[in-house]
């Protein structure tokens, strides 16, 4: 027996025998939005969280298929004074689609956060924040 042959045999046989370590299925869809006001913004260092932490829970993957921060004025008009950020493991995004596309493996931290761009006072301002999420189950082989 020609050795391609043999090698070729070999491969097969070995290809057939490796299995994934973990299987993923499909279990929901999760959107969470969040819009709150604020108001008596007065220092560039001031911190808004208006959620608590979000973290993917254990025998679960996410994949994030949207997301997307906003501020606003009066309930209308955009304004870049406050700025809205992602958090991934405490670590900020500069763009909210950073986000989009990622896997978060069991005890990934999401947060929410907002700061002030420049120092300025205003009332009624507000943040929002998008984000919209695949959960899956991960079932073990």
């Amino acid at each position: 027996m020609d050795s391609k042959y043999i090698f070729l045999i070999l491969f097969l046989f070995i290809g057939f025998n490796t299995t994934a370590q973990n299987r993923l299925e499909f279990n929901q869809v999760i959107n969470i939005t969040k819009s709150e006001a604020i108001t008596a913004i007065n220092t560039p260092t001031m911190h808004y969280s208006p959620t608590t932490d979000t973290i993917v829970p254990v025998g679960k993957v996410w994949k994030v298929v949207k997301a997307n921060t906003h501020s606003y004025i009066n309930n209308t008009q955009s304004t870049s004074v406050l700025c809205a950020r992602f958090l991934l493991n405490d670590n900020p995004l500069n763009q909210s689609s950073n986000l989009e596309g990622l896997w978060l493996d069991s005890g990934t931290k999401l947060s929410f956060f907002g700061y002030c761009c420049t120092n300025h006072a205003w009332a009624s301002y507000n943040i929002h924040f998008y984000i919209s999420i695949i959960e899956y189950n991960i079932i073990p082989d």
